[in-house]
């Protein structure tokens, strides 16, 4: 069990505090058992990945292609079309001379003409062109975002796994030396119950609190492993 799902009466040592608030010998202890954190990955290695992996972007770059094809055949349908065809004829007549007449030869050239270039292939044309643009801004934009969404959310865990030592080894175990002492000059009547519930707050607030920056390191590092 961490710390954070701990009741408050297994973090702090509440028989020892009672001892000493009746004039026993003993002092508090808080338990800082911080959980184990996952490394952060590269922020270079998370950019490739996002763009080879991201289900947003490989859909839009998908619409990309498809709008890149239809422009490639509404502007092949708008060429000429010319056709060549070749044919070769067996002769068997006779000449007049008695010699017999030569083979025949045919070279047939057609040209097939977008007779309604204006009202129609020129429209697909226009079309299609729009659609790749749209879908280039589209992709331009979805990037943009997620990329910058990508390093928001990589510099707040980098900041998160940069406090959770500095709670954990150098403030919590501060504020429970303060709180111990106070606790037993308490005993002894030498500072005031204000002053020991003062340092007691502090202390459970300070666990509180790396508790939360626990709980925001562990999701922020999910978001940009996903």
């Amino acid at each position: 069990m961490t710390t954070a799902e701990c009741p408050l009466a297994d973090v702090i040592d509440l028989e020892s505090a009672k001892g000493a608030l009746l004039g026993n010998s003993g002092t508090a202890s808080i338990k800082i058992d911080t959980l184990s954190l996952p490394g952060l990955p590269a922020l270079d290695s998370l950019d490739a990945r996002l763009g080879r992996e991201n289900p947003q972007l490989k859909q839009i770059k998908n619409l990309e292609l498809a709008s890149r094809a239809k422009t490639v055949l509404a502007r092949k349908a708008s060429i000429p079309d010319i056709g060549v065809g070749v044919s070769y004829g067996f002769r068997n007549a006779l000449m007049a001379n008695g010699q017999k007449a030569s083979d025949m030869v045919g070279l047939q050239v057609g040209v097939s003409l977008p007779v309604f270039f204006g009202a129609k292939q020129q429209n697909e044309i226009d079309e299609a062109d729009l659609m790749n643009r749209a879908t280039e801004e589209q992709y331009g934009t979805a990037e943009l975002s997620l990329y910058a969404n990508l390093r928001s959310t990589h510099s707040e865990a980098h900041g998160r796994q940069e406090l959770i030592p500095l709670y954990s080894k150098e403030l919590i175990p501060q504020y429970e030396a303060t709180y111990n002492s106070s606790l037993s000059l308490y005993s002894v009547g030498k500072t005031s119950f204000a002053m020991l519930i003062s340092n007691l707050t502090t202390l459970i607030n300070s666990k509180i609190e790396l508790a939360k920056i626990e709980a925001a390191y562990f999701s922020a590092s999910a978001e940009i492993s996903n």
